[in-house]
């Protein structure tokens, strides 16, 4: 994915505010030729941190929190609430008559930020001649998953398998989450993890989230297990930026809409956000990842996957090994080197 930047901006403000600029005048033209949402003269962008994390991954919750106030202080942006609920406190930005230099020409001036994805597999897996490893002798081959179904045949011939041996087991794993790795086994079904594999490739854009859940331990027991909790994310609440209880607190007092404390004055310096948030985390059962704080919201939780290897998708599925038969392996054994 590539996002743009207006460099005076970046120079001034920073380059997560320049992007995140960027990002939200992309919305205010799209609320334009759409629906507009007009307040005051001004096309207004109805949106919360947490869902500009969702478009703009690589940037924390505290990251874009920052770089709004820093939009809002220098006059590039105007902040305003428009809700039709006097308990929603979901912020609305608009371009002042300064922010709006992007409809002037400069945009062609932009620096340009390309943020890519550098990891192109889900994990590794060392698969082995068992045969062979029974003989002293370790043959085996990294393999990244997702794998196609014809490259996996390609790996059991390179190393030997279909011809004088027949069968394979998996001596490693390079895994980069560890609730993960700790449950892949030996003999599992190659087409169970690269089915898992190619579900966690399509969660990268919320991979944060993604890990949150993991570290909450429910339903990770095994590979089947992994694979229907890609299909049940909604079944949890995340908040990217939440690290502790004292952000929690103040989350759920300050940020959440669910309480007003404009009224407290001076007694609001005395609430204890800490407390508070611990108390929330013990009521919910949830638990803070590196990112953010996750909690089961209660949802039913759907077995997508039952364990059946017929009911994987086609694409991820990986076809036994083509055994030869021995006479004529022994043909071929016997036929001289040229």
């Amino acid at each position: 994915m590539v996002h743009f930047f207006d460099a005076d901006i970046a120079k001034k403000y920073g380059v997560n505010a320049a992007v995140l600029a960027c990002f939200l005048w992309d919305c205010t033209e799209q609320k334009s030729t759409e629906s507009p949402q007009l307040h005051e003269g001004k096309v207004w962008v109805r949106c919360s941190v947490q869902m500009i994390t969702g478009f703009l991954p690589f940037l924390s919750y505290d990251e874009i929190r920052y770089a709004l106030k820093q939009l809002v202080k220098g006059r590039v942006l105007t902040k305003g609430q428009f809700n039709e609920s006097r308990f929603d406190r979901t912020n609305w930005y608009a371009f002042t008559e300064f922010g709006q230099f992007f409809d002037d020409g400069k945009r062609g001036t932009n620096a340009m930020m390309h943020v890519a994805d550098t990891r192109d597999c889900a994990f590794e897996a060392f698969i082995t001649n068992l045969g062979k490893y029974n003989e002293g002798f370790l043959v085996g081959e990294w393999v990244k998953f997702p794998v196609t179904n014809e490259e996996m045949q390609e790996v059991f011939r390179r190393i030997g398998i279909g011809r004088r041996y027949e069968e394979w087991f998996i001596t490693d794993y390079d895994c980069p989450d560890a609730a993960i790795g700790k449950v892949l086994g030996e003999y599992d079904s190659l087409s169970e993890l690269n089915y898992l594999a190619g579900q966690i490739m399509e969660l990268r854009e919320s991979d944060d989230f993604w890990q949150a859940v993991l570290d909450l331990g429910e339903n990770t027991g095994s590979v089947r297990k992994l694979i229907n909790l890609t299909e049940n994310l909604d079944c949890f609440d995340y908040l990217p930026g939440v690290r502790n209880d004292y952000d929690l607190g103040y989350y759920w007092i300050e940020e959440s809409g669910c309480y007003d404390t404009s009224n407290l004055g001076a007694l609001a310096n005395y609430i204890d956000y800490e407390g508070f948030g611990r108390d929330i985390r013990y009521e919910e059962g949830g638990v803070f990842g590196d990112n953010g704080y996750v909690r089961s919201n209660g949802g039913r939780f759907v077995d997508i996957y039952d364990g059946d290897i017929e009911n994987i998708p086609e694409e991820y599925r990986i076809s036994s090994p083509v055994v030869m038969e021995r006479t004529e392996v022994k043909r071929q054994a016997e036929q001289p080197e040229r």
